[in-house]
């Protein structure tokens, strides 16, 4: 097959620069001709290294920009079916955000033959606007079950494929400290909620450590909120990091107090490393992989009382940690080979049916 993945932007550090070369490159293995279409250049290019990335911004007049400026769905609609016009036909196009399925719907009929457009949203589509462009794509990849419940609800003709998303189990365990030792790995900014960590962590009796892995625009005042707090001086500010878990040299729990997410894969590479994790019932993610006291521990996402009452039994050890062997035990459904079966499955399955529907 050739698949073209497609979106408007990806800025380098985040959880989809993870998971979707990952899959890009084993569909690639497996003699796919894949390449990833963005509107504009990502901040942060290390993830596209060993992938085709076709940048529009680039490849297409400066001019058409004035399109973009003056409409954002048809000025995208334009970028894109300019720069389709200069590759093969693809037999699918994956666009993966919401504000991208029109206008590759659109872009698409540059070809003689319309490849298939199948969505693969990456975040909860419960936070998501215009919920009624996901009828243009003719079928839908799902990363986690609530997502596909919905999907199902909102395009009743387009089939929807639960995948889920990948992480490598080459992974060794990583050492459990005598003194608690938690990780916070994510952006610095409003959805990932650090500051519910540190107000938690400001009422918990007894020793621990926290390790902070990622930067972003709230960083100075989750630093400047810890030290108000009284509990800088057990925090460690890593930054940001290309290779995060080969800075993380011990861990007793990771923390995830988001207000809302997709498929928070940091949750599974966290298990892959043999670590229980302790993160928020948000919308959505969370409650498809954590099993309470197997692999980690559930909590109303945005009761930060419940989150240091669990963390104050770890640090007094009124709660103990499930073994590693049995939290990686847990992360084996998400094995990228197994991901991508699932993926590749979806997509030959697509190309050999009829068309959903015709405009």
């Amino acid at each position: 097959m050739r698949i073209y993945f497609y979106n408007h932007y990806l800025y380098g550090r985040g959880g989809m620069e993870t998971v979707v070369p990952m899959v890009c490159k084993d569909l690639m293995k497996r003699g796919h001709d894949v390449k990833i279409i963005l509107m504009k250049k990502s901040e942060y290019t290390d993830w596209t290294l060993g992938i085709p990335v076709i940048y529009l911004e680039a490849e297409v007049e400066s001019k058409q920009w004035r399109f973009v400026d003056a409409n954002e769905t048809y000025g995208r609609i334009m970028m894109l079916q300019e720069g389709l016009r200069r590759l093969p036909a693809p037999d699918v196009i994956v666009p993966m955000d919401i504000e991208n399925i029109i206008p590759a719907r659109i872009a698409s009929e540059v070809y003689i033959d319309r490849p298939k457009i199948i969505s693969w949203i990456h975040l909860s589509l419960k936070v998501l606007k215009n919920q009624k462009n996901l009828i243009f794509a003719d079928a839908h990849l799902s990363i986690n079950k609530e997502n596909m419940l919905e999907l199902r609800k909102l395009d009743e003709y387009g089939p929807t494929y639960l995948v889920y998303n990948p992480v490598s189990m080459q992974t060794d365990f990583i050492s459990r400290p005598t003194i608690p030792h938690f990780i916070f790995l994510g952006r610095l900014g409003h959805q990932k909620r650090l500051d519910r960590v540190l107000h938690a962590l400001a009422n918990v009796s007894g020793d621990w450590t926290l390790q902070v892995i990622g930067d972003g625009d709230k960083g100075p005042s989750y630093k400047k909120l810890a030290k108000e707090l009284g509990i800088d001086d057990r925090i460690t500010w890593e930054g940001w990091k290309t290779r995060p878990w080969e800075v993380i040299k011990k861990a007793s729990a990771m923390l995830l107090p988001s207000d809302f997410e997709g498929f928070p894969v940091c949750i599974i590479e966290a298990h892959a490393h043999g670590i229980p994790v302790i993160a928020g019932d948000c919308p959505s993610g969370p409650a498809e992989m954590i099993q309470n006291g197997i692999n980690g521990w559930l909590y109303p996402y945005q009761d930060v009382v419940a989150l240091s009452s669990i963390l104050n039994g770890v640090v007094q050890k009124e709660i103990l940690l499930p073994s590693q062997e049995t939290v990686k035990q847990t992360a084996v459904d998400y094995d990228v080979e197994k991901v991508v079966n699932r993926i590749e499955k979806a997509l030959l399955d697509q190309c050999n049916r009829s068309e959903k529907m015709q405009i």
